[in-house]
C-alpha cells in the first residue's frame, strides 16, 4: 500500500505540517528530482530533511526528465543528486 502526499501551497508552515503529518504513517520515502533543474532546490532539501527527521530509513531516489537534457548534463545532475542524497544510502534511479 502506498500513501502519496502533495500540497499545492507556497505557505511553508502549512506545507511542512501536512508533509510531517502524512510522514508519520510512512515506512519509506520516494524522492523525485528532475534532471533539468538544479539540485537541491529548496523544497527538495525540505522534503529530505523531513524524511530524515521521521527516521524513515528507506528511500527510493528517482532522477526524471533525463530526456530533456544532454547526456553530459544528465550525468552532472545525477552526480549532484547522488551527492545530495548520499546520507540516505539509496541508489539514484533515472527515468526518461
Amino acid at each position: 500500500m502506498a500513501t502519496l502526499t502533495s500540497t499545492r501551497t507556497h505557505n511553508t508552515h502549512t506545507h511542512t505540517a501536512v508533509m510531517l503529518n502524512a510522514a508519520s504513517a510512512m515506512d519509506a520515502a520516494i524522492l523525485v528530482v528532475a534532471a533539468n533543474e538544479e539540485c537541491p532546490r529548496p523544497q527538495t532539501a525540505e522534503h529530505l530533511a523531513a524524511a530524515d527527521l521521521m527516521n524513515l530509513g528507506r528511500y527510493v531516489v528517482i532522477q526524471n526528465k533525463v530526456d530533456l537534457v544532454s547526456e553530459e548534463d544528465a550525468r552532472k545532475s545525477y552526480l549532484d543528486i547522488r551527492g545530495f542524497t548520499q546520507s540516505t544510502g539509496a541508489e539514484v534511479i533515472y527515468l526518461n
